[in-house]
C-alpha cells in the first residue's frame, strides 16, 4: 500500500499551504532525506523531505495549488517487498530490514503532529580541525563529530529550554543530557544514546561514543541504549552531504543535522580569506521552542566551535 505525503503543518497557527515546486517527478525513486517538493505558507518557503524509501508513484496536487494542511499531496510506492523492474525489464524483490516500518511511522507521525521550523549556521571549522590534527599527530583519535557533540552539550547547558520534552503531563526540562547519534546504516537506521554527558569531557565523550557507533555497526546495540535521548545529532558530513533537513525524534524538543566542512572563503579582518564552512541546521518542535531559543542555541554553538579551546578543559 503506497504511503501518502501530505501538506505538513509548518507553524501552530498555519491551516493551509502551496506546492512551489516539485523536486521529484512520478516515477522517480526516493530515498530519505531528499527533497521532495518547495512548500510555502505564510509567506515562507520550506523543503518537504521524503521520510521513506521508495518510488514517488503519482503527484496529486500541482503547483501553485492551496490545500489545508493535512490534505494528502504525493503517494509513494514503499520499498518493503514491493517489486521493482531492473534495467532489462526482469522483476526483482527488494529486500529490506523489516524493522523499518516502526521507525518510518514514528518519523511520519511526528512530521504530522508537531510543527516544525528549521534554523541554519555556517560555521567556521578550521580551529577545531587544527585541533583535531594535533591530537592525531600525538597518536590520540578525537573528531570533529566529537567537537560538536561536545559543543552541544555546553550549549544545552546554557540554553536547557532546548533539552526538554512534551508529554501528556506537559512540557519536562530534563535535567540529564542525553544526546543520540542518529547512524544510518546498512541495515537500518539506528540511534544510539550517549547518556549523562554534562559531566563528560571531550575525550569521554569521544571514547563512548566511538564504542556506541561501533556496536551499533555490528548490530550489537540493546533497545535500552536507543531509548531516553533528550537531544539528537545527526552528521551525514561524510558522505558529501553539504546540507539538509532532517525531522525531530519525538518527544524531543530539536535535532541538529550536520554537513560536510568545506573549503569556502570567509570574511576575516575586513579580508577574504580561505576557510573551512560547516553548515549546521537545527530543526525544532514549535509547541516547545520558538525562533529566539533555536537562534540563540545555534549561536552559542557557533562561537563554541569557532573558539574550541574551552572544551578541550569540560568549559563552555
Amino acid at each position: 500500500m503506497p504511503s501518502e505525503i501530505v501538506m505538513p503543518k509548518l507553524s501552530e497557527g498555519m491551516s493551509e499551504g502551496s506546492i512551489v515546486s516539485w523536486e521529484k517527478g512520478a516515477g522517480d525513486q526516493v530515498e530519505p532525506g531528499e527533497i521532495l517538493a518547495i512548500l510555502e505558507a505564510d509567506g515562507r518557503q520550506t523543503k518537504l523531505p521524503s521520510f521513506v524509501s521508495g518510488v514517488l508513484q503519482n503527484i496529486l496536487i500541482q503547483p501553485d495549488a492551496t490545500v489545508p494542511v493535512g490534505a494528502v499531496i504525493a503517494l509513494i510506492q514503499l520499498s518493503h517487498g514491493e517489486r521493482m523492474e531492473n534495467r532489462h525489464g526482469t522483476p526483482q524483490e527488494r529486500v529490506v530490514d523489516q524493522g523499518r516500518g516502526d521507525l518510518t511511522r514514528k518519523i511520519c507521525d511526528t512530521w504530522q503532529s508537531a510543527p516544525h521550523f528549521a534554523v541554519t549556521v555556517h560555521v567556521d571549522m578550521e580551529g577545531v580541525e587544527a585541533l583535531c590534527r594535533t591530537f592525531r599527530d600525538d597518536g590520540v583519535r578525537i573528531t570533529v563529530n566529537d567537537f560538536i557533540l561536545k559543543g552541544c552539550v555546553a550549549a544545552l547547558l546554557k540554553f536547557p529550554q532546548m533539552n526538554s520534552s512534551l508529554t501528556e503531563q506537559g512540557v519536562i526540562r530534563h535535567r540529564r543530557i542525553n544526546i543520540g547519534i542518529a547512524l544510518s546504516l546498512q541495515h537500518g537506521a539506528v540511534t544510539p544514546v550517549l547518556r549523562e554527558c554534562s559531566g563528560k569531557s571531550l575525550h569521554d565523550l569521544a571514547r563512548e561514543s566511538r564504542v556506541l557507533m561501533d556496536r551499533a555497526r555490528k548490530g550489537g546495540l540493546t533497545p535500552e541504549e536507543t531509548k531516553g535521548g533528550t537531544f539528537t545529532v545527526a552528521n551525514l558530513g561524510m558522505y558529501g552531504v553539504d546540507e539538509y533537513l532532517t525531522i525531530v525524534r519525538a518527544p524531543e524538543a530539536a535535532v541538529l543535522a550536520i554537513g560536510a566542512v568545506r573549503n569556502a572563503p570567509i570574511v576575516a579582518d575586513g579580508r577574504v580569506v580561505a576557510g573551512r564552512l560547516m553548515t549546521a541546521t537545527l530543526s525544532a518542535d514549535h509547541r516547545l521552542l520558538d525562533g529566539a531559543d533555536a537562534g540563540l542555541f545555534m549561536a552559542e554553538l557557533r562561537r563554541l566551535l569557532e573558539h574550541p579551546a574551552p572544551l578541550l578543559h569540560n568549559g563552555r
